[in-house]
């Protein structure tokens, strides 16, 4: 950060909070104060290290990175990242959100990062986004990082358990007689109790989202959502 341009104290408050996913900035305009693609580059990869499992980056400095490319979490993780990210330049690109493929990539990737790790900085305004670059932000908050990283959201990993489950339930629907183990990363996952634990905190963090938006749609007057759609 102090290379790209950022003064001491600014690139030491700046280094804690991308590292902690806080996403505290000494400016109200977040990292958009210093408009500085370098620097937009730079928090993205750290972003991502941040949202990392940490037992995966040791493993890294001790010289097996295969360990990390192979875990399943991870993978997912960084799929994701990417596959959204080219979502959201695609439609912004199509939509006139940007104005070139290079501030499409820019914008896109920070923010895509920023909003899955829950870090939280911005550098452009993404409320004026098309409505799909908006809707897939908010669905990303729910993801979040992996598992022991400093990442927020109900983590990958539980997402990634949760597909697993519902597809085996589906299956279990139409072919009854089927018995197949719950597997991860080529393991099977031994506790009999995970997939009714698994449902039902995927049920309750919706029950909790459902509820939650009722009360704000109910509470909130009705003059602030005709100024919101104004804008």
């Amino acid at each position: 950060y102090g290379l790209c341009g950022m003064s001491v104290f600014d690139a030491i408050c700046h280094a804690f909070a991308t590292m902690a996913t806080g996403g505290f900035s000494t400016y109200n305009l977040s990292l958009g104060h210093f408009n500085s693609a370098w620097i937009d580059y730079i928090t993205v990869i750290f972003m991502v290290l941040a949202g990392t499992n940490f037992g995966l980056l040791l493993w890294v400095v001790v010289g097996q990175p295969q360990r990390m490319f192979r875990d399943v979490e991870w993978q997912v993780y960084i799929g994701i990242l990417v596959v959204v990210t080219c979502a959201v330049m695609g439609f912004g690109l199509w939509s006139g959100n940007f104005n070139n493929f290079v501030d499409a990539l820019r914008f896109s990737s920070f923010q895509v990062v920023s909003i899955m790790t829950t870090t939280g900085y911005g550098t452009a305004d993404f409320d004026q986004w098309n409505n799909f670059g908006r809707g897939v932000l908010i669905v990303l908050m729910f993801v979040g990082g992996c598992a022991g990283s400093t990442g927020g959201g109900m983590k990958v990993i539980r997402n990634v358990l949760l597909s697993k489950i519902l597809r085996m339930e589906l299956e279990l629907a139409f072919r009854p007689n089927v018995v197949r183990p719950l597997t991860l990363g080529g393991q099977t996952v031994d506790d009999i109790d995970l997939r009714k634990h698994i449902l039902v905190y995927f049920g309750l963090v919706g029950a909790v989202f459902a509820c939650s938006w009722l009360v704000l749609i109910t509470t909130e007057p009705d003059r602030q959502w005709e100024s919101t759609a104004q804008v």
